[in-house]
């Protein structure tokens, strides 16, 4: 295994960034299929750790990377085209597409290293997509490595169980960050930003974040925004002062920004948390089951919101809005991309929205669909 990387590796993730970046080194070098799942949670540091990962092979002449985010590139055609222009700089028509591409990986003398985000934007009903990009490192051994990277905690094991034996992804997860990890973090970013960041306002940022999801992106935009907020609080309080006596309050001293401190600091991870600027990019069926709790969660009578009645009220939604089929398993796997993103939790047998109405009709992004299912008797 590889001791040192020639990278500084995220904050808590050198044993994971250390472990993909031995598994594609010996994967080259020994010429054994490469192929990857990396699991987790929101803002754990995946995408970042196989960017940098990605840019420490951008010296080396024997291996191309290319980095694609799947969010953009949801249908065969897409994907085609986005790694044939990223490898060839051109492309093929539909019927020609796959074929000089699997050419082209044959008559590599590099290794071509495909890294794929966001993988689970290529779920479909037959899986066609996610079996044909993992089974390339079994077609081409030596030639090709896939790296796939999804908030999805079990995507290959549950919607790929037919994979050729001995080339099923290697799964590697990436665990929330916990409390104390998220106060180092906080700190070491807010010393680049103020010299007075109070301990306390970050441990009760680290704390909720924690309990919540361990998103470290969402904990550094709120603890960001909070001190912006706070100093705005302070320069109101230095306003007053300044008109009512002859000398400046401190900043950061005043007695205003002391009582409410903690106060700012709440009201700002709700309006943060709330923001469609973080919001979670969920697919299209996540959304659409999204929506459907949403309704029957509004409903007096709602009952118990299991796979069953939601698997029910769907097929009635569908019929309305003339939706494409949706099978249990795919059912399953939107619930799983749900309560991935923190959106929804799993308590004594039934499901429950985990944000308030406004966070989540603005992550579904959709008020006609919204609209059109509340017409739904559901």
């Amino acid at each position: 295994m590889v001791k040192k990387l020639p990278f500084t590796p995220l904050h808590g993730r050198n044993k994971e960034a250390l472990n993909i970046y031995t598994l594609i080194t010996e994967s080259i070098s020994k010429k054994t299929p490469l192929s990857l799942y990396i699991g987790g949670k929101p803002g754990t540091g995946k995408t970042a750790t196989l960017k940098q990962i990605v840019q420490s092979f951008s010296s080396k002449k024997n291996i191309e990377t290319i980095f694609i985010s799947c969010t953009s590139c949801q249908t065969k055609i897409a994907l085609y085209r986005e790694i044939s222009l990223k490898f060839m700089n051109k492309t093929f028509s539909s019927a020609t597409a796959l074929k000089n591409i699997e050419k082209f990986f044959d008559e590599q003398n590099k290794f071509i290293l495909l890294v794929l985000d966001e993988i689970d934007f290529l779920t479909s009903r037959s899986q066609e997509m996610l079996y044909m990009v993992f089974d390339w490192p079994a077609m081409f051994p030596e030639k090709v490595g896939v790296v796939g990277i999804a908030n999805t905690l079990d995507l290959t094991h549950r919607l790929l169980p037919k994979l050729k034996k001995g080339v099923e992804p290697t799964t590697i997860m990436f665990q929330p960050y916990s409390k104390d990890e998220l106060i180092e973090i906080l700190t070491e970013t807010l010393k680049r930003e103020c010299d007075d960041a109070d301990s306390k306002n970050i441990e009760y940022i680290a704390r909720k974040i924690a309990a919540k999801n361990g998103d470290v992106r969402v904990a550094i935009s709120i603890a960001k925004k909070a001190y912006l907020d706070l100093n705005e609080e302070d320069e109101d309080v230095v306003s007053e002062n300044e008109d009512n006596s002859s000398f400046k309050v401190p900043v950061l001293q005043t007695p205003k920004s002391k009582v409410n401190a903690l106060s700012v600091v709440m009201s700002t991870m709700k309006n943060i948390e709330a923001s469609p600027l973080v919001r979670a990019k969920i697919p299209y069926h996540p959304r659409i089951i999204l929506a459907i709790m949403l309704r029957l969660s509004s409903r007096k009578k709602a009952g118990v919101l299991n796979e069953n009645l939601l698997l029910s009220s769907y097929q009635k939604v569908q019929q309305m809005l003339k939706l494409p089929d949706l099978e249990r398993h795919e059912l399953q796997e939107a619930l799983s991309t749900l309560e991935s993103q923190g959106l929804i939790n799993y308590f004594k047998n039934k499901y429950n929205l985990s944000v308030d109405i406004e966070t989540a009709q603005k992550i579904i992004a959709d008020n006609a669909l919204i609209a059109e299912i509340k017409k739904v008797n559901l």
